[in-house]
């Protein structure tokens, strides 16, 4: 039995000049670019979330990461 699992992994830039990544795990597969950069300019306007480096400030990438697990059960 195969199991897919797709993660949304965001990269910032933070106050310090630093990168911060955000990762979503289960996202649904029919993303858009235009859903990504709503959420990640979300993110930014509203500073929902801080890291090390401080706030975050700009955006950098959004990668989809497609993972595929195989699960083989022996009896």
């Amino acid at each position: 039995m195969s199991k897919r699992n797709l993660t949304l992994v965001m990269t910032f830039k933070n106050s310090a000049g630093n990168h911060s990544n955000i990762s979503i795990n289960g996202v649904k597969e029919n993303l858009t670019e235009a859903d990504i950069n709503g959420v990640m300019d979300t993110i930014i306007a509203k500073n929902v979330f801080t890291s090390k480096g401080g706030n975050l400030v700009a955006k950098l990438k959004a990668d989809i990461v497609d993972k595929t697990t195989s699960t083989f059960e022996f009896k």
